[in-house]
């Protein structure tokens, strides 16, 4: 099965292949998991110059194209959309609906080959756009989403059909490894029993306050529980602050930690018995996948991306938005669950699951079902 990856967002600070690629490693992680699991796979990345390079083991062509002073959904980036279906790929997978005029595009240039859009967490635009865009999914074969309730606001827009199909594959994963739990906590200083850990922005949406009141709650039962916040955006901050600062005590479970750079999240998520969430809506849940890979037990909120995430709450616990006394009891029933075993069962998981070679297993059978089950990768 030949597959392109095609990407047409280009941040316009990036002048080097190499520079996107280690930005977009999602994009280069997918791929290189298509290709180890046997699809003959290429990128191809819109850029400010045309060249080719491969990176771990994949081909990257970049094709020189300016994007026009207008919104996504009217740019059709003919150019790159060219050299996708100059592959001939059996499966052209373009990332993001707003960019369904280029994928449109490339099916028009290749009519034999399949088409699909993978959606990443983006809203509808308003009209005229979703005409144009209800117009373009009409020549796309598939949409790829993490659950099929993230496709759910493009129906209502109108600009999917009740038809259009629809590929189930979590849009990311990560390389975090699973580490000794006491090695990562000699490295990150923290300690608990248990100890919780947030990793996200604190804003409405995450609702950290829900999770200090459900820690506050929880604690009753769980004397030792010690909660670690990382986070980066904090419009809330100062309400954290505040709500902790009228509580010393249990002020005293609480670290906030701030921004904690990307290569240190893996100790952090080591150093962890349960990560704990607050949020109303995710596109997917980087945070959770990340945790799940290092064997922290998920105790989240109960939306689509988490309850696919954690298997319907069977790895880890899920707990109704905003209520932080469904919160408390999740937290203590997963507490004393814990065991000696518990991290290499979250592990196995992630990697049944949600390890990049599982979803590319995943999305490769979807995909040769959509060509009529006649491809092999």
């Amino acid at each position: 099965m030949r597959i392109a990856c095609v990407s047409l967002h280009c941040d316009p600070d990036l002048r080097q292949p190499d520079q996107l690629l280690a930005r977009y490693h999602t994009l280069a992680s997918w791929a290189q998991a298509l290709a180890g699991a046997g699809a003959q796979t290429t990128i191809v990345q819109r850029f400010s110059v045309t060249t080719e390079v491969r990176h771990g083991g994949v081909c990257c062509r970049f094709v020189a194209e300016s994007a026009r002073e207008r919104p996504a959904w009217l740019n059709r980036f003919p150019a790159t959309a060219a050299e996708a279906a100059r592959l001939k790929p059996d499966i052209a997978l373009v990332h993001g609906m707003r960019h369904a005029p280029a994928a449109a595009e490339i099916k028009r240039r290749l009519p034999a080959g399949k088409v699909a859009v993978q959606e990443h967490a983006e809203d509808p635009p308003r009209l005229p756009g979703r005409l144009v865009l209800r117009s373009a999914f009409r020549q796309v074969d598939a949409v790829m989403a993490s659950t099929t309730s993230h496709i759910l606001p493009w129906r209502s827009a109108g600009v999917l059909g009740p038809n259009t199909r629809v590929i189930e594959v979590m849009e990311g994963s990560t390389r975090f490894r699973l580490r000794r739990q006491d090695a990562a906590r000699q490295e990150t200083g923290l300690s608990g029993d248990p100890l919780c850990v947030w990793v996200g922005r604190l804003n409405a949406n995450k609702d950290p306050l829900a999770v200090l009141r459900g820690l506050e709650r929880a604690a009753e039962r769980l004397p030792r529980l010690h909660l670690a916040m990382a986070f980066t955006e904090a419009p809330l901050l100062r309400d954290v602050r505040a709500w902790l600062a009228e509580r010393p005590d249990r002020a005293a479970r609480v670290t906030l930690l701030g921004a904690v750079p990307h290569d240190r999240v893996e100790a952090l998520l080591n150093s962890a018995d349960l990560l704990v969430l607050g949020s109303h809506e995710e596109g997917s849940g980087y945070a959770v996948i990340e945790g799940l890979a290092c064997g922290a037990v998920p105790v989240v909120t109960d939306i689509p991306s988490f309850r696919a995430l954690t298997d319907g709450g069977r790895v880890g616990g899920l707990w109704r938005v905003g209520d932080h006394h469904s919160l408390a009891d999740s937290l203590v029933y997963c507490a004393y669950r814990l065991d000696s075993e518990t991290r290499a069962r979250v592990r196995d998981h992630f990697d049944r699951r949600f390890s990049y070679p599982a979803l590319a297993r995943t999305a490769l059978a979807a995909f040769q079902e959509l060509l009529g089950g006649d491809h092999r990768p």
